[in-house]
């Protein structure tokens, strides 16, 4: 299958690449740098240097790949953060607004099958406002399949 990975070079995209490319699959990652082109390239997937808010030239890549599935997984956190300041996510929630718009667009002109995209969401309880914890419940998996869980948010 041929993959379109928007953040290839990235923590999950470094993970993602290798596995894909072992799997069979003809992989472009994208990426804004050289050095990060130069490791997809070793990876044995195909890279292309750009940005998406670049939309001429991301539309010409992902044309290019001609992509049955394109993932993205485009991030901009800073190396160091602070969970509560509105400027830390900033880069990403443009990101995720207008790079994924960009990239459906370019997606859907090259008749791509397939979109995945990374989220995030953070979940409160509402009496406290403290983040909620996420637990299994054994029992009731153990009754559906052992290998199976059962998430809730409590």
């Amino acid at each position: 299958m041929r993959v379109f990975i928007a953040g290839a070079t990235g923590a999950i995209g470094r993970q993602l690449v290798p596995q894909l490319v072992q799997s069979g699959h003809e992989v472009t990652g994208m990426t804004r740098s050289e050095g990060r082109a130069e490791w997809l390239k070793e990876q044995g997937a195909h890279a292309f240097i750009g940005d998406v808010y670049d939309v001429a030239a991301l539309e010409s890549a992902v044309a290019a790949s001609a992509p049955e599935v394109v993932i993205d997984q485009l991030t901009a956190l800073p190396a160091s953060f602070n969970a509560r300041s509105p400027q830390t996510y900033a880069a990403t929630n443009r990101l995720r607004r207008e790079g994924t718009r960009n990239l459906i667009a370019a997606a859907q002109a090259a008749g791509a099958r397939r979109l995945i995209a990374q989220s995030i969401a953070f979940l409160y309880t509402p009496r406290t406002r403290r983040p909620a914890r996420l637990s299994t419940h054994p029992r009731r998996s153990a009754r559906r399949s052992p290998r199976r869980l059962t998430w809730s948010i409590r």
